[in-house]
């Protein structure tokens, strides 16, 4: 038993250290990918080359070299992305200045790269270089005209995120010019600082941005080459620091019905809170108005109802009061809007009463008449009727 027990034990070490010792990121799936380049002379060129990720850890670049051992050009890096994730690409910008004069010829630059990897394996130099041809070419007067057609970076002008986030956005480039679109955090940081569109293209693009402030800016800086350049800005929102929307502890409504003197208004106060809430409830009233007032307490998450009177002033003229429950600090307040009764005035009743009592005279009168006829019929006689 014990034989088979350690068995076991070891089976299980292998299966859990296995995969580890087996996908363990390595300097080797590192790739760097560069391309023949070519300089104008006389002018400065950047150039945009990839570090490809094909392990499953993040690469961080501590440090990018570019450099040269040939006459008539300047070979330099100018940025790159602080971080390659796993199974994506990172942006290297090389510089490269052909000074006047330098001769048209094929020359070769070198790139190296030095970082670790998310689990701390360090990758130098000697681990991940490439050597890509550079041609200084010159002028040519008879260059053709470049088709500076349509170029735009479609995006939002606002995005929120969680002290980091994700833009997705297109860039839509038909010039006859290859487009670099070099990005800069203000108040933020991002994962990619230059994108390379070539010319007569539409492309989807993800940027990761990171920022503990308020608020940032994301610059986009188009270079398109002969076509000029073109300038965007995307305001950054990090939602950690916005006060949440405040609530209400107390939910308040109410019924109201008429009253002998005046208007019983029940007022319902519900406790929103995990929290005792004490308060007065008033009527907030004209002066020579009669109304309750209460010390209330509820305890958290109470429902109660209190039976409130008012009695208006006899001729206010005033048809709306709040009802007002003030506690710990704040205060809830609703309009009550009252339905008053119409009061006639005394010269309406009086005619009203006038002409109903001349109405019943004039119909008694009528009855009495046809009363005295009918009785006066029945005892004359007419002389036909006469019995001789």
């Amino acid at each position: 038993m014990p034989r088979i027990k350690n068995f076991l034990c070891f089976v299980l070490i292998a299966l859990v250290l296995f995969p580890m010792v087996s996908f363990a990121a390595d300097c080797s799936d590192l790739e760097l990918v560069v391309t023949d380049v070519d300089v104008k002379e006389g002018s400065t060129a950047s150039f945009a080359f990839y570090l490809h990720n094909n392990t499953n850890e993040r690469f961080y670049i501590d440090r990018v070299s570019a450099y040269d051992f040939a006459e008539g050009i300047i070979t330099q890096a100018l940025r790159w992305d602080r971080v390659a994730l796993s199974g994506s690409e990172a942006s290297i910008v090389i510089s490269i200045e052909a000074p006047e004069g330098a001769s048209a010829k094929d020359r070769n630059a070198y790139v190296q790269v030095r970082g670790h990897f998310l689990s701390g394996k360090v990758c130098h130099y000697r681990d991940i270089k490439a050597v890509f041809p550079v041609r200084v070419i010159k002028e040519d007067a008879s260059e053709a005209v470049p088709d500076c057609g349509h170029f735009d970076i479609v995006l939002p002008s606002s995005i929120n995120i969680h002290n980091f986030g994700t833009l997705d956005f297109i860039v839509e480039n038909y010039t006859s010019e290859d487009a670099r679109i070099y990005v800069k955090g203000v108040g933020a940081s991002v994962d990619t600082i230059m994108y390379l569109i070539p010319a007569k293209s539409r492309v989807y693009k993800t940027l990761r941005i990171e920022s503990e402030q308020t608020s940032a800016l994301i610059l986009f800086d188009a270079d398109l080459g002969a076509c000029g350049t073109k300038s965007y800005e995307l305001t950054v929102h990090n939602v950690v620091f916005e006060k949440p929307e405040e609530k209400p502890d107390v939910e308040m409504s109410y019924s109201i019905a008429k009253d002998e003197n005046g208007y019983l208004v029940s007022v319902t106060l519900k406790n929103l809170s995990q929290f005792e809430i004490n308060g007065i409830l008033y009527a907030e009233v004209p002066e020579n108005w009669y109304a309750d007032s209460f010390e209330v307490m509820l305890a958290p998450f109470e429902e109660a109802t209190i039976d409130m009177r008012v009695i208006p002033e006899e001729k206010s003229e005033t048809q709306s009061f709040d009802i007002v429950f003030q506690y710990n600090g704040s205060e809830e307040r609703l309009s009550v809007q009252l339905q008053k009764e119409k009061r006639e005035e005394p010269f309406a009743i009086g005619l009203t009463t006038l002409v109903a009592s001349a109405i019943l005279a004039g119909i008694l009168v009528m009855v009495i008449i046809i009363l005295i006829g009918s009785t006066t019929s029945k005892r004359i006689k007419e002389p036909w009727q006469e019995v001789v």
